[in-house]
């Protein structure tokens, strides 16, 4: 059925967690953990640290939960972006197994928090005859990691699947919520929290003279033992972690259906680009979300309303699609070895940060809160170093990091062999965008403009402060 082409930005999308203000970071601080960062993985750190008997200082830049942890749609599975027959192949099983096994704790772990969490199984089918081998391959890796799953011809979905792989004891939740409760469960435990307090400046310590960390915002400061980046992708260039990363742009519609369909279970397709399945949440017996189409961050240039008008037509083919009530966009950084950096940088053993995530920011939040606890309790784990940021890479995944390394390298020149070109909005048609130059700014200044389908137009700065790139 051909998409009704709406426009896409007149839709609303997640709010976020809803709290009062805390309060702006207006003082020098001294204490044992500050963590710069309040999503999942940042409240989640903060409150292991704050219950193992530490002083804790969290610095959000905006208000807690209001970044990518909020354009979470919920979506907990064991089950990882890169498929586990590459992950064995590249890590041995052994290591994916140990992985695997810790993974799986940490999302029983996260249950313990009341979110409205509603335990579904997980199916990742196909309707493609061609993918069913590696539909097959998949669960018989599975089997080998002890992943309790089993092979299926039916699912709950009003259309036909070929087959698709049944992972029991997943689950789905509201982020919203879930960023709520350990909000209250942080301040609870101790946990001094500060919003609107972003982080402008991070310097090492230097022994003797200096033997923490100090973190700078515009009103303060905080000075610390240790020192978490809870910040999705680490910030300040402390360790070159952001040549191996690839960002990745992925898409979410939330829909109304005709009548109440009783999805029981989260879904996944094999496509390339790949579709989600997902029950809304706050619970509604009509309403789903559909997501995915993800691509790289600016190769091709794509039109978000595109995408999503590819979402609808998706949707709309497998669904009775009563309206469409939300849509927006999220960015996932994924490792070329599928599996996410936690320790610490490059600059300082006592500067930390977690990344690379994938699709699984809400199981790796605490899995990552859980490893870098064991660095700062200073209690030896094989997981913690296989994870770490400094682990050696396989020869298999070095294409994949030069390809990486060659995009970031690629962003960080092209903007000044670019030097010149205007922006100007008067020329934008709706869903158009530009990066330009404004006369006498430097590149950090460069500017990036869009024009929206309602025709406003919105200017923001074109220079990633994460990685000096446009």
């Amino acid at each position: 059925m051909a998409s009704s082409r709406i426009q896409f930005s007149k839709l609303s999308r997640p709010a976020g967690p809803l709290h009062s203000p805390l309060p702006v970071l207006r003082a020098n601080l001294r204490c044992d953990v500050c963590v710069v960062g309040g999503g999942l993985t940042g409240m989640l750190t903060a409150l292991l640290a704050a219950q193992a008997g530490r002083s804790v200082v969290l610095l959000e830049a905006r208000r807690l939960g209001s970044g990518e942890s909020a354009l979470s749609t919920g979506h907990v599975t064991e089950v990882l972006d890169t498929r586990f027959t590459r992950l064995i192949k590249l890590h041995g099983r052994e290591r994916i197994e140990a992985f695997s096994e810790a993974h799986r704790a940490a999302i029983h772990q996260l249950m313990h928090w009341e979110a409205g969490w509603i335990r579904v199984p997980g199916y990742l089918y196909t309707e493609q005859d061609h993918q069913l081998g590696v539909l097959r391959r998949e669960l018989e890796a599975m089997a080998e990691l002890h992943i309790s799953s089993n092979s299926q011809r039916y699912t709950p979905l009003p259309f036909p699947v070929l087959e698709a792989i049944r992972v029991e004891n997943q689950a789905v939740v509201d982020p919203g919520a879930l960023a709520s409760t350990l909000r209250q469960a942080a301040q609870a435990a101790g946990v001094q929290i500060f919003e609107d307090s972003p982080a402008v400046e991070i310097d090492a310590p230097r022994p003797p003279h200096r033997r923490q960390v100090r973190v700078s915002t515009e009103a303060g400061s905080v000075a610390s033992e240790w020192c978490v980046l809870a910040t999705h992708s680490p910030i300040f260039d402390l360790h070159p972690v952001h040549f191996e990363l690839k960002a990745r742009r992925t898409y979410v519609l939330g829909a109304r259906l005709r009548s109440s369909t009783l999805l029981a279970g989260t879904y996944w397709d094999l496509g390339d680009p790949y579709h989600f399945i997902r029950p809304s949440l706050p619970t509604s017996s009509n309403g789903i979300w559909v997501g995915g189409m993800d691509h790289d961050v600016g190769s091709p240039p794509r039109l978000e309303s595109d995408l999503l008008a590819r979402l609808e037509d998706f949707a709309r083919a497998r669904f009775e699609v009563e309206a469409l009530e939300q849509a927006w966009s999220g960015q996932i950084l994924e490792t070329a070895d599928g599996l996410p950096y936690l320790g610490h940088s490059l600059q300082s053993g006592r500067i930390l940060f977690a990344t690379g995530f994938g699709g699984n920011g809400v199981s790796m939040a605490m899995l990552a809160a859980n490893l870098l606890h064991s660095r700062i309790e200073e209690s030896r784990s094989d997981l913690a170093d296989f994870l770490s940021p400094l682990r050696l890479r396989n020869p298999r995944t070095w294409i994949a990091l030069a390809s990486n390394s060659m995009g970031f390298l690629e962003k960080k020149t092209t903007p000044a062999l670019r030097r010149g070109r205007p922006c100007d909005p008067e020329k934008l048609a709706e869903g158009e965008a530009c990066v330009g130059d404004r006369d006498g700014e430097s590149v950090a200044q460069r500017v990036a403009m869009s024009r929206d389908e309602s025709g406003e137009v919105r200017e923001f700065s074109a220079y990633c402060p994460h990685m000096g790139v446009e």
